[in-house]
């Protein structure tokens, strides 16, 4: 349900605020068809938003698939699992007993990008996850995804979205106060 206490007033002269009748149509949708479904809309909706400003879409990048090579594999699941630890190429390497020239090499082969293009891609995901379905404070998410600082975490969403990690929240948080 909604807040008792609304962020802003219900009516202003009869018309209710597009905040309030989105929070209430993501209340509905919860409540009809489940959380996951209100979250997709709401991601749907944030996208719009975003296009319509000229800015990067906010829609989650699919999870890639792991390697066919079993060390690339183990590397991509290890910064998976650890993504608060050291996953520059120097440590991945040695986890993985690989050069890390040939490191970078096979995994720029078998997965079309970086390896720190992938820990980036990752982190933010999981940042974006924690965003949309915690209220986690900004800090530890930061922390909790790998990302030095709050500041290093808005300028990646900056950076790849268009729009900070609060506003972010923001977009998402509707749908878990439903």
């Amino acid at each position: 349900m909604l807040d008792s206490t609304p962020s802003e007033p219900i009516s202003r002269g009869g018309a209710i605020p597009h905040s309030v009748r989105e929070r209430l149509a993501l209340a509905l949708l919860e409540e009809d068809h489940g959380r996951a479904f209100a979250l997709e809309v709401a991601r749907q909706l944030a996208q719009r938003m975003q296009r319509s400003r000229g800015a990067a879409p906010l829609a989650a990048q699919p999870v890639p698939p792991c390697s066919a090579v079993p060390a690339i594999a183990r590397a991509q699941r290890w910064c998976h699992d650890h993504l608060d630890g050291d996953l520059r190429v120097p440590a991945l390497a040695r986890r993985i007993a690989m050069s890390e020239r040939n490191f970078v090499r096979v995994f720029r082969a078998e997965t079309g990008r970086t390896p720190a293009a992938f820990v980036a891609s990752i982190r933010l995901q999981a940042a974006r996850r924690l965003l949309e379905e915690s209220d986690l404070p900004m800090k530890a998410a930061a922390r909790r995804c790998g990302f030095g600082s709050v500041a290093a975490m808005r300028r990646t969403f900056l950076r790849k979205t268009g729009v900070t990690p609060a506003a972010y929240r923001e977009q998402f948080s509707a749908a878990r106060r439903a």
